[in-house]
């Protein structure tokens, strides 16, 4: 049974509004979530899910816990080590990346005066890295990449994933992964052709009242491999398409080797 220290209240459209005050613990056996933190009265935790958290519900419905203002906002930033292939045959582009995507989980509880907010055991200051498994207890936004082929994680002995929850009740997941996305590109001034290829990536069901979404890049042109392409990229003006979907991404800009290209043409 899980009690607070102080009532909740009520919000006009009959939500439950958690109050901050309370004994901030956990119950590893609860059986709302076996594996996960889910707030109780034995062991004290930095940070833990509420017992009647609902992870189909989305987290903008609590706004009112911390008065943050719509629309809602995806912070997404691609740490890009190298593109991998370009495939003029199949118009595709295959990346190397660490995807990176944080929002705001106003139901989190948290308790600020944990020490692990503030050593560097469990991540750095003001964080606190947590198992990849926790995401499936968590609600987590519904994204959608344009002209996706694939979207593959990197395993070792593990999939190469961390989950960071923050002091700001904010929680950001990032993955090792290889993306393959499809690119029209024009051939007509061959072997002096140029391609801007967009990487665009949306809520797949929020329209731009409710979600909106930032990007920040970050290119190792250091290790790229050689290929017959000189590689730029930039970031992708954010829009909003003709449907109402907040947009962002990247530009992958690509000029083709023209010595080469030419005494082979």
């Amino acid at each position: 049974v899980f009690i607070f220290c102080c009532c909740s209240a009520k919000t006009s459209e009959g939500k439950s509004v958690l109050n901050n005050k309370f004994d901030y613990e956990v119950q590893q056996t609860s059986n709302l979530n076996k594996n996960g933190q889910t707030c109780s009265r034995n062991e004290p935790f930095a940070w833990c899910i509420p017992l009647d958290y609902d992870k189909v519900e989305e987290p903008w419905r609590y706004r009112r816990i911390t008065n943050t203002s719509m629309p809602w906002n995806y912070d997404i930033r691609f740490k890009i080590r190298e593109v991998e292939e370009i495939n003029d045959k199949m118009q595709t582009i295959l990346l190397s990346t660490h995807f990176n995507i944080t929002w705001l989980e106003p139901r989190l509880q948290i308790n600020e005066s944990h020490e692990d907010w503030n050593g560097t055991m469990y991540g750095p200051a003001n964080e606190v890295n947590t198992s990849p498994e926790m995401l499936k207890h968590l609600w987590y936004p519904d994204l959608e990449i344009k002209r996706l082929q694939y979207f593959r994680l990197k395993p070792i002995l593990k999939d190469q994933a961390r989950l960071t929850v923050s002091k700001d009740s904010t929680i950001n997941y990032g993955l090792d992964v290889e993306i393959k996305v499809a690119s029209p590109m024009k051939f007509d001034t061959y072997p002096l052709d140029k391609q801007k290829c967009p990487f665009k990536i949306a809520s797949f069901s929020s329209k731009k009242e409710t979600v909106a979404c930032t990007s920040e890049i970050e290119y190792d042109e250091k290790s790229q491999r050689s290929l017959q392409h000189f590689i730029k990229i930039e970031p992708y003006s954010p829009y909003t398409c003709s449907f109402g979907y907040d947009i962002c991404g990247i530009n992958i800009l690509l000029s083709r080797t023209r010595m080469q290209n030419l005494f082979q043409v």
